[in-house]
């Protein structure tokens, strides 16, 4: 099984150079068990400090100077040679156990056909603390109704699932016109098709909080209404989803300002204000 490149795990970087040397650094210094992977990253950086580390590491490297990270991903996937393809975030690094539990999830007989997986996120300030509230602690098979365990840093895809129903959509995801939702719509998209998506939360990767008390108020308010957009416009664009799917997408921040109010917690409260207003937005607008 292993003859040949398993695993193609995809880093796209901007800027973070100190973020992305911890994180590739990750991929090759944490045991293989005898899994064949590549590193292949696209640099919008154009940083001499990320070719560098590439090239001392063996990683592919590849620079753009497209913004874009659905773009980015694109370019990348087209040097992949892997049966699976992991995503990666430049800030983001996988646990000790990362390779031996991929291992297992591929080697099960219920997964041969699997098409996409995803691990679990957990904080790097507290690795025990869950970075989404999305991911539980079961193994669950992914339809339209739990789609959101599905996060992006996490996210593993077999590789002809691209050729059955595309790549990104370069209008979706940060730096594009609707500034998030790409994973989101690539997987509805997949299980729209028939594809077998699952998740397993032995799969670790640990990424920084999102501490929102610490952050100023116009960054809350442009992360929330950018990120909302695109799952504004990914649920106009994807009109098969079930209606009951977009109307838990505009309840949920209605239902968190409220409960933010009453607990005091103003910065969260225009968080959710945002949030309402750009995926109202991306739905009308797309």
């Amino acid at each position: 099984m292993f003859d040949n490149i398993s695993l193609s795990f995809l880093l796209c970087t901007l800027h973070r150079d100190d973020y992305f040397e911890r994180s590739i650094r990750s991929l090759f210094e944490t045991e293989h068990h005898n899994i064949r992977f590549e590193v292949i990253v696209v640099d919008q950086g154009l940083s001499k400090s990320v070719e560098k580390i590439c090239l001392s590491l063996g990683a592919t490297y590849i620079s753009t100077e497209s913004r874009g990270l659905s773009l980015a991903r694109n370019i990348g996937l087209q040097k992949c040679e892997g049966q699976f393809i992991a995503l990666m975030d430049d800030d983001a690094y996988i646990s000790d156990t990362y390779f031996k539990e991929y291992r297992a999830i591929i080697q099960q007989e219920s997964t041969n056909n699997l098409d996409a997986f995803c691990g679990r996120i957990l904080t790097i300030e507290n690795p025990l603390k869950p970075f989404s509230r999305t991911q539980g602690v079961n193994v669950a098979e992914v339809s339209y109704g739990n789609v959101n365990v599905i996060l992006s840093s996490a996210l593993v895809i077999r590789k002809i699932a691209f050729g059955r129903v595309g790549n990104f959509d370069e209008d979706l995801g940060v730096g594009a016109r609707w500034g998030g939702s790409e994973e989101t719509d690539f997987i509805c998209r997949l299980i729209n098709g028939g594809g077998d998506v699952k998740y397993f939360p032995s799969l670790r990767i640990f990424h920084p909080e999102v501490n929102y008390k610490s952050m100023r108020l116009r960054e809350i308010i442009h992360k929330s209404y950018t990120y909302s957009l695109g799952r504004g416009a990914m649920l106009r664009k994807n009109r098969y989803l079930p209606l009951s799917f977009t109307i838990k997408a505009l309840v949920i921040p209605v239902g968190g300002f409220v409960l933010s109010i009453a607990l005091c917690r103003p910065k969260l409260a225009v968080k959710f204000v945002y949030t309402f207003l750009g995926r109202v937005r991306g739905w009308l607008c797309y």
